[in-house]
């Protein structure tokens, strides 16, 4: 959420929230820069206003929310992703990619005619309402969907999980 935010970071955040190498951190960065996306300086990393654009078009967004037993894995990581939902099966595809990727799991959360549901029809709203309430803090709308990423080895691990979750269902 830091770089949506606009805040200086360090290119370690980056790094270890993303599960990615430094050298990888560093040539994506160095792209970012190129196009104009985020401007890098010995202090850190800020997200310019295109950036932060774009961001937003594509409708994605970190989550901050406590540890559920909903989802799998010690550690977890949240990300919210607008108006996707009609792209979701059962959510198997995503778990089968945060497994690919070395995390423990994935959990798929979608909003279907007002109610929060794990495809194809388990109501979190019903099953884990202190789960939902986090949720819908976050503005989630009808037709979007949370992909929670879980991994028992560590935070790094489980944010991969929730980012290849997210890339295989954007393509």
């Amino acid at each position: 959420m830091s770089l949506i935010l606009r805040t200086m970071t360090s290119s370690g955040t980056p790094v270890s929230a993303a599960g990615l190498s430094e050298n990888y951190t560093r040539l994506i960065l160095g792209k970012l820069e190129g196009m104009g996306l985020v401007d890098v300086s010995p202090r850190g990393m800020i997200v310019t206003p295109l950036g932060c654009d774009l961001l937003r078009t594509l409708g994605f967004s970190l989550m901050e929310i406590d540890h559920t037993d909903s989802a799998i894995g010690t550690y977890q990581v949240a990300l919210l992703l607008k108006g996707k939902a009609k792209m979701i099966g059962k959510g198997v595809e995503q778990r089968n990619a945060a497994l690919k990727s070395g995390g423990d799991g994935c959990t798929t959360i979608i909003l279907r005619d007002g109610e929060l549901v794990l495809p194809p029809d388990w109501s979190i709203d019903e099953h884990s309402p202190e789960l939902a309430a986090q949720i819908r803090s976050h503005g989630m709308e009808e037709g979007d969907v949370v992909l929670i990423g879980g991994s028992n080895t560590g935070r790094r691990e489980a944010a991969v999980a929730a980012n290849s979750a997210a890339l295989e269902l954007v393509g």
